[in-house]
């Protein structure tokens, strides 16, 4: 056993083929369109309004409609509107995989009901901790605002493994990036993704006109886990015990002596990343 996504369990089943799968997937893609694409079609948001809300998400922890409504550039009614466009329209995998005959809709949810219980481990809310983590507030709120910023920044939803106490040896295929925090708590968080993740995030912090290379991937982390960290700083800080960051540093820092550390696994369809905490 180990993490997967519905589509993988289906195709390891052979319940579907990797053609199916495709399509059902292209479906996906032309029917959950972002709220910004909803308001646009509206005429509640110029394409150029809709973007700038998009590149505000990119440095702060606030959804679409949140950030549109305190720019003063929807109200209510129509932040509602387009928020029941977006839920009319969604679906999900198993319901594209249906929709497009590749099997029924009681087949579907006996095999959903099996991934479940094969997947049960595998966290994707609340983050589950070992009872001995320490600055367990900080890990939690580093994990919750990644995933959040990756979603908004990137599109990349991924499903959270089991966290590991412990030093482990990142993969060396693996993009890594560190940022220490001090003040009320000495920690230091890491990044580290595989190159299609990480080549993902350049091309939304960076523009999708520009021809990636090593350098560029690298800057484009950088700046990811700069704005995830000033974003838990900003949620942890308080005056009497104020929280604050280094410079991003390339690659990962080991523990040493007293030192402990964390290992939090995250995968994706396609490429994974990992979060590491070092802790004194």
């Amino acid at each position: 056993m180990g993490v997967k996504f519905i589509g993988q369990f289906l195709l390891e089943r052979g319940v579907i083929t990797r053609e199916q799968l495709l399509l059902a997937t292209q479906l996906q893609e032309a029917r959950n369109r972002p709220l910004g694409a909803y308001a646009v079609e509206r005429g509640y948001l110029s394409l150029d309004q809709a973007e700038h809300i998009n590149r505000e998400q990119q440095v702060t922890d606030q959804r679409f409609g949140e950030l549109a409504a305190r720019l003063g550039l929807m109200n209510e009614s129509q932040i509602s509107d387009v928020l029941a466009m977006q839920k009319v329209n969604r679906i999900r995998i198993g319901e594209a995989l249906v929709q497009l005959g590749a099997l029924t809709a009681g087949a579907f949810e006996g095999h959903f009901r099996a991934f479940q219980e094969d997947q049960a481990i595998y966290q994707t809310g609340q983050v589950d901790l070992p009872a001995d983590t320490p600055a367990p507030e900080l890990v939690k709120t580093s994990i919750d605002l990644t995933e959040k910023l990756l979603l908004r920044v990137a599109g990349l939803l991924g499903k959270r493994g089991v966290p590991v106490p412990g030093a482990h040896q990142p993969d060396a295929e693996l993009l890594s990036i560190r940022i220490a925090f001090s003040g009320s708590v000495t920690a230091q968080f890491a990044f580290s993704a595989s190159r299609d993740v990480a080549s993902a995030i350049a091309r939304r912090v960076l523009g999708p006109e520009l021809t990636l290379n090593d350098e560029l991937i690298v800057d484009a982390l950088k700046e990811f886990c700069n704005v995830v960290c000033g974003n838990i700083c900003g949620k942890l800080s308080t005056p009497d015990a104020p929280l604050e960051i280094d410079p991003p540093e390339d690659g990962v820092g080991f523990a040493t002596g007293e030192q402990r550390s964390l290992l939090v696994p995250l995968h994706m369809p396609d490429g994974r990343f990992e979060l590491r905490f070092l802790f004194g």
